[in-house]
């Protein structure tokens, strides 16, 4: 099992520390993530698009007796959950892998509870960024995607790689209420 010590210090230190009523990990794939804010929430919700990678999930959960959170293969364009469902949408280096990120990210608010936070690692795009098939934001995009999205926006980290062509980015923010 990954070091989960490491996970959950690193979950803590991005997400802000308050209780949750209901948390979406969207993209959760096979990491553990999704274990350490279910130390935040009630429940959990973790959402990726691959069955192998829910089986995976659930199995970590089950190993760790955590018993409030949920797994759903589904994916980050059509979630299938209502509108502000959610007071903490988290997801950690997916929606620059999917088809349409921008759509991606309007999902994940549309299922933001107003007050409530979404927490986002992205591909950073510098001068040295050409892969074509990859999806790449700047800062500044970002930042223009959360406010018009009713988002306050927050930089966490401006790249979280050895280098800074090669890394994600983490923002935050807070849905307007």
């Amino acid at each position: 099992m990954p070091d989960y010590a490491k996970t959950r210090e690193h979950v803590f230190a991005i997400v802000p520390q308050q209780h949750y009523h209901l948390a979406l990990n969207g993209g959760c794939g096979t990491r553990m993530n999704a274990l350490a804010l279910a130390e935040l929430a009630d429940k959990v919700v973790g959402v990726d698009i691959s069955r192998q990678s829910m089986n995976t999930a659930a199995g970590l959960a089950q190993k760790t007796l955590k018993n409030n959170i949920v797994f759903n293969q589904a994916s980050l364009l059509g979630i299938l959950f209502k509108d502000e469902t959610f007071d903490l949408v988290y997801s950690w280096g997916v929606i620059h892998h999917t088809v349409n990120p921008d759509q991606a990210f309007r999902e994940l608010v549309r299922v933001l509870k107003p007050g409530g936070y979404l927490v986002l690692a992205v591909y950073l795009k510098t001068r040295l960024t050409f892969v074509p098939e990859k999806h790449f934001y700047t800062t500044e995009q970002m930042q223009r995607l959360y406010e018009t999205h009713g988002l306050t926006f927050e930089l966490l980290n401006p790249h979280t790689g050895r280098f800074k062509s090669t890394s994600n980015f983490i923002v935050r923010g807070q849905m307007k209420s």
